[in-house]
């Protein structure tokens, strides 16, 4: 779940980074359930236009946790 974006914009685009909190977290892993972290959007469901006029969409939401 995002947090804020460090863009300082309302949302999060393709390509930004956040401050999100983990809703899911598999066992054993150093990232537990609750924690706020840094991460970077991959995929967003929302439409995103293109230079081109082209529009790219993802079926699910999707972010990398990067250290900071």
């Amino acid at each position: 779940m995002c947090i804020q974006a460090l863009r300082g914009e309302k949302g999060a685009r393709l390509g930004d980074t956040i401050v999100a909190s983990v809703k899911e977290a598999q066992p054993g892993f150093k990232v537990k359930k609750g924690d706020v972290v840094y991460a970077f959007v991959l995929c967003a469901a929302m439409q995103q236009g293109r230079c081109d006029g082209s529009e790219v969409k993802f079926d699910d939401n999707a972010a990398v946790l990067v250290n900071k």
